[in-house]
């Protein structure tokens, strides 16, 4: 299902409900759907966030941060989904702004250990909030059980893809 109602999704849905069985490949595709669905998602919350000067970028360091004692800016990187110089950059700018720390790791020199500070976790608590507020409005399209239900499998996939 579409949550977005542009003339674009429209017309895309009406070519797929059109076209044969064999020819709607790419709109049934797994990959495809949970890509759309995201960026269908996370619009208006990137909207939201450039109108406090954030970015997705800054969000998701912040969000990966907040529950924890730390990350090195590889376990940043696998989590934020950016490559490891745009975390490093954006760990630079929160750290300018200061929202997070970078410490050396006393395990290995190699490593930079990132912190959240009070400001930073102040600021991640604000986004939090604004991501719900974002994807309740987003899923009210859905019945509560399915996208708790659609929540579950989901995390369920992610865990099982990680581990193998």
């Amino acid at each position: 299902m579409c949550l977005c109602l542009c003339r674009a999704c429209r017309q895309y849905l009406d070519a797929v409900n059109a076209a044969a069985p064999s020819d709607r490949f790419l709109a049934s595709y797994l990959p495809f759907l949970l890509f759309r669905a995201d960026t269908l998602l996370s619009r208006q919350f990137a909207v939201d966030l450039e109108e406090r000067g954030r970015s997705v970028g800054d969000w998701r360091i912040l969000a990966s941060l907040h529950a924890t004692d730390g990350l090195t800016i590889v376990e940043l990187t696998d989590l934020v989904l950016f490559s490891q110089p745009s975390v490093s950059r954006l760990v630079i700018g929160l750290e300018g702004e200061g929202l997070v720390r970078r410490f050396d790791s006393t395990s290995d020199r190699r490593q930079t250990i990132v912190r959240i500070t009070v400001a930073g976790a102040k600021v991640a608590v604000e986004l939090e909030q604004l991501a719900h507020e974002d994807l309740n409005s987003s899923l009210a399209v859905l019945d509560p059980a399915d996208a708790e239900h659609l929540r579950r499998i989901l995390t369920e996939l992610v865990v099982r893809l990680a581990d193998s």
